[in-house]
């Protein structure tokens, strides 16, 4: 070949592609189901529209989106699942099988949020309705009172393992003697329950009794 001087040679044809490099989220990240979360990434190269997928549960894959521009970035409605190995695939629609980028494992959870409480004094021995809403596979609670503002919360509990779908996410308390203008209800999922009993991360949002 007269481009090559003597010893010189050509190497076997080869490609240069592009490469997608996932951002966020990241292994510390802990998302909630019914929550919106952008995915973002890196292009490097040139990369024409994208397809997004998530995997769990071992290698389950659900598709996200077939097809979309590729922003660097999609708002993602979080599904409702319950799971600590997820990752996210974000991978070039023309070629899917080779220019891909893979999250780092994160975690979906249920989201519980107690509902509002009544503003008026609740009195011992009196009966209150305590109800929250769950987005996500959740179906037996916790449900905890805390008499100084969340820092620690109260033994026995309000309910232990209690049938948050047989009785529609609500619960009839019957007010202890526990005096207190500091109070809040929790409700907690009970598989996060530690050996010591309390209930880490998966819970709800803490809300002021009314006093």
């Amino acid at each position: 070949d007269s481009r090559f001087g003597d010893g010189e040679t050509d190497s076997e044809v080869f490609s240069i592609k592009g490469r997608l490099i996932v951002q966020y989220p990241t292994g510390s990240d802990t998302f909630r189901c019914g929550t919106t979360e952008t995915i973002t990434w890196l292009t490097k190269g040139v990369i024409g529209d994208v397809g997004l997928e998530y995997t769990y549960d071992c290698g389950t894959t659900v598709p996200i989106i077939g097809t979309t521009a590729n922003n660097n970035l999609y708002n993602w409605p979080v599904p409702a699942i319950k799971a600590t190995d997820v990752t996210v695939n974000v991978y070039d629609v023309t070629e899917s099988a080779t220019i891909y980028g893979v999250s780092e494992t994160f975690t979906i959870l249920p989201k519980i949020t107690v509902d509002a409480l009544a503003s008026t004094p609740w009195y011992p021995e009196s009966q209150h309705s305590i109800s929250w809403t769950i987005n996500g596979p959740v179906s037996l609670v916790d449900l905890d009172y805390s008499k100084d503002g969340g820092s620690t919360w109260e033994t026995p509990r309000i309910s232990t393992d209690y049938d948050t779908v047989t009785n529609n996410d609500t619960y009839l308390w019957m007010i202890p003697d526990a005096v207190s203008g500091n109070c809040y209800i929790r409700v907690a999922d009970v598989s996060s329950r530690t050996a010591g009993g309390g209930n880490p991360g998966d819970r709800s949002e803490e809300r002021p009794v009314g006093k």
